[in-house]
């Protein structure tokens, strides 16, 4: 079962008190990070990319590497975190892996995830400070992003179960990009500042395949 962040946290102030010192702290810190507790808010966009230790997926040889971007909005950090495909020669948005039309957890592994130090506007839809999912369902000119508070699940489609569909924050419609440049050969996230200051853009690359979601803080 994972380890709690707060009882890790109060055993480490314990530890400090009772002067048993560094050790201790630094054994609590290597459990959260090894174990995965279940970190959102601030502190999580400093910490590792974590995997979800109640899968057994979780504990196999990975072919799609975890990855993450990070970016600041005034005193909000926000950090996106990912399983990163590659094509390999296949075709994958649109075709038989990644089909137009259905539900995709945006990444490989677990479901992508936004931590979040504070309260933004995702593409419209406001979110407050911790942790959620990004699914969307891809098409060849819109695609529907999908924020949902749920981040403990195994990311394969089947199991977006009515307990996780509940969690919903909410669904908007963005448009997509097809580029003339290369194509990215493995899924990317990154963020581009916006237009204005406490703005910025959440781009997903992949293949031929633009999505930019608008980021800023609430007003």
């Amino acid at each position: 079962m994972p380890t709690s962040p707060t009882s890790a946290v109060a055993r480490a102030g314990n530890a400090l008190r009772t002067g048993r010192g560094l050790a201790v702290v630094l054994t609590a810190a290597a459990l959260m990070m090894v174990v995965g507790g279940d970190w959102g808010g601030q502190v999580a966009t400093y910490l590792p990319c974590r995997r979800n230790w109640g899968w057994l997926p979780s504990y196999q040889p990975r072919v799609s590497p975890i990855r993450s971007a990070t970016t600041s909005l005034g005193t909000v950090r926000i950090k996106v975190c990912y399983g990163a495909p590659e094509s390999r020669g296949r075709r994958m948005l649109g075709g038989s892996l990644v089909p137009f039309g259905r539900l995709w957890r945006t990444g490989a592994n677990e479901p992508t995830t936004l931590r979040l130090g504070g309260s933004i506007v995702l593409g419209g839809i406001t979110i407050g400070a911790g942790k959620v999912s990004l699914y969307t369902i891809p098409g060849p000119e819109t695609w529907e992003l999908i924020i949902n508070r749920s981040t403990s699940q195994w990311g394969l489609e089947s199991e977006y179960v009515p307990s996780v569909a509940a969690q919903e924050i909410g669904r908007v419609v963005l448009p997509s990009q097809t580029t003339e440049a290369p194509a990215e050969e493995q899924l990317r996230f990154a963020f581009e500042p916006g237009a204005k200051p406490h703005e910025a853009v959440l781009v997903m690359a992949w293949e031929t395949t633009r999505l930019r979601i608008p980021v800023r803080l609430p007003p």
